[in-house]
Parts: C-alpha cells; sequence; structure tokens
C-alpha cells in the first residue's frame, strides 16, 4: 500500500468532514458537474469553453457515461489543450526578444520544462510569472 508521510493521518469521519465542507463552500462546482453530466448523457459531448468539442465513450460498468471523466475533462483539456499552448507560445517569443538561451522543452500537464543556463533562471521566472498572470488578458483576446 502505498503511504505519503506528508498525508496527515486524519479519520474517515475527519475526511467526511473535510469533504462535506468543501461542498458546502462549493456547492456551484457540484451543481455546474450536474448539469455536465446531464447535458452528456443526452448528447454525448460536451463543449469547452474555447469551442473544442468533447466527446465521451459510454462507461463499462452500466453508467451510460463516465461521470468522474465529464467532471474532469472539461477542465483538464481546457487547461491543457487550451491555456498552456498559448502560455508557451507567449513565453516563447518573451524569450526570443530577451534574447535568452532558454529553449522550453516540454510540457508535463501544467509544467513547463527549461534547458537553460543558470544565470538566465531568474529572467525566465519572471517572464513565465509575468505571461500566467496576464493570461486572463491573454485568453479574452483569441
Amino acid at each position: 500500500m502505498f503511504y505519503d508521510s506528508k498525508m496527515p493521518k486524519y479519520s474517515l469521519k475527519a475526511w467526511k468532514t473535510i469533504i462535506d465542507t468543501y461542498w458546502a463552500k462549493y456547492f456551484g462546482i457540484k451543481s455546474w458537474q450536474n448539469r455536465n453530466i446531464d447535458f452528456v448523457n443526452k448528447n454525448g459531448y460536451l463543449l469547452s469553453p474555447s469551442g473544442r468539442i468533447l466527446y465521451f465513450p459510454p462507461g463499462k460498468r452500466g453508467e451510460r457515461y463516465l461521470e468522474q471523466a465529464i467532471k474532469n475533462y472539461i477542465v483538464q483539456s481546457f487547461a491543457t489543450a487550451d491555456i498552456m499552448p498559448l502560455a508557451m507560445c507567449v513565453i516563447h517569443k518573451k524569450i526570443a526578444l530577451a534574447g535568452l538561451q532558454a529553449v522550453l522543452i516540454c510540457q508535463v500537464h501544467d509544467s513547463l520544462v527549461f534547458d537553460l543556463p543558470e544565470e538566465e533562471v531568474q529572467e525566465l521566472a519572471r517572464i513565465c510569472i509575468e505571461t500566467f498572470e496576464d493570461l486572463p488578458r491573454l485568453i479574452k483576446q483569441f
């Protein structure tokens, strides 16, 4: 069994309280997820905020569609397939304009991996932070 020593050793009752408190505070998320599940059950797809059509195959355990996929996929797809590529393009352009040697190697989920000289770390960090903070404005442009 996997055990992470950094995880709090709460009782099942304490975890239930944490989860119930979360859903009480963020009740809008649950109703949004339920609306998405209902929509997929009727139509077989969702439309992401960027207009991407997300199709869902039927589930294998009797449910019409895998609800966990419906709950997660629209958020993960928008972040990974729409927002991150935009950020990567902007960062790439800013690296070139700054004359840095830094090279974007790959994206891993919500992380970017670079190869760069140590003396460029602070400047690249500034570029990345500035870009991610500016994403809401950049997204509205597209």
